[in-house]
């Protein structure tokens, strides 16, 4: 069996894939396998694939024959890894050099675990990542991570849940590392959902597990105007929708009291976006919602008051 399947979605990233696909290809590993799945792009970035699929008899093109979106892509993918481990990588991503085997060591000397994460830095899209320097992590992360104790770079998070609800949620798609028999045990990314799905996933997948974090930098996530990360209003209805998803999940009923006031955090954070847009009736909605919820604060009060009256 391979050790670890690299599973890429593919749509309309023609001018980034290639970049993608060498960041890999560089990397000092063996027993790996990269599986890129175009979910019905309409530019020629397949064409790019199948290039590195005639060099590399490792990396293998699959094709969705109508549009998915990332969350189905990914599902693909996964149906066709044969690796005991499966990690994944955004088209438009880089892994940073040399860092592959460090991960693949990692998690062979930790086989108790099945979620392995390693931190991660942005760079905007048309700049170069500078790879030689010092590398930075996710500020927040880092700020999350202070309270906890640790050997060298190496966390053990006990409680993933909690601490995603606490603080922030460590994972980000490239940088995690999870058992496939996991994978296929909680159930794949949901395809219903437009924004967050990959939160909703990460959350499956900590139910009752550890989590072995890495403050070592593995990937370079590419901040693009065109990405749907940008449209921050669908995201926070999104994030917003997750907590309402988590509440009703009887898996995270432990947590309740948690969920309820990160919802009330999210709420009131994405009020003064759905007002700026004018996204009253939204706002109103998930405001009465958190308000049933018995669970509320002075700024919730102002959201419902401005959109009331009419003020941003």
């Amino acid at each position: 069996m391979t050790f670890l399947s690299i599973i890429i979605p593919l749509y309309n990233t023609e001018q980034y894939i290639a970049e993608t696909l060498e960041s890999v290809v560089t990397q000092k590993v063996n027993d790996i396998e990269v599986i890129v799945v175009d979910d019905a792009s309409t530019d020629k970035g397949a064409d790019v694939v199948r290039n590195y699929c005639i060099k590399y008899d490792w990396i293998r093109l699959v094709n969705n024959e109508r549009s998915k979106g990332v969350s189905g892509a990914r599902n693909t993918g996964i149906n066709y890894a044969n690796g005991a481990y499966i990690t994944f990588l955004d088209s438009d991503d880089i892994l940073l050099p040399n860092t592959l085997e460090k991960r693949i060591k990692l998690v062979k000397m930790h086989p108790e675990f099945k979620n392995f994460c390693w931190d991660y830095t942005t760079f905007e899209d048309g700049k170069p990542l500078d790879t030689k320097g010092k590398i930075l992590g996710n500020v927040k992360i880092n700020k999350a991570l202070q309270s906890y104790k640790h050997s060298e770079s190496v966390y053990i998070i006990e409680n993933p849940v909690s601490f995603y609800l606490d603080f922030t949620c460590l994972m980000l798609t490239g940088t995690l590392i999870v058992q496939s028999k996991h994978v296929k045990r909680i159930g794949f990314f949901d395809e219903s959902l437009t924004h967050c799905e990959d939160t909703d996933f990460w959350f499956k997948l900590s139910i009752d597990q550890k989590l072995l974090f890495s403050k070592d930098v593995s990937i370079g996530y590419r901040s693009r105007s065109g990405s749907a990360s940008k449209d921050q209003e669908k995201i926070m209805l999104g994030i917003v929708q997750l907590r309402d998803r988590l509440l009703s999940n009887t898996d995270f009923h432990i947590y309740r009291k948690k969920i309820i006031d990160r919802r009330l955090r999210d709420v009131c954070q994405a009020g003064y976006v759905l007002r700026k847009n004018g996204s009253n009736k939204a706002l109103f909605k998930i405001t009465l919602q958190q308000i049933t919820t018995g669970r509320v604060n002075i700024r919730l009060f102002k959201n419902l008051i401005s959109i009331l009256f009419g003020k941003k």
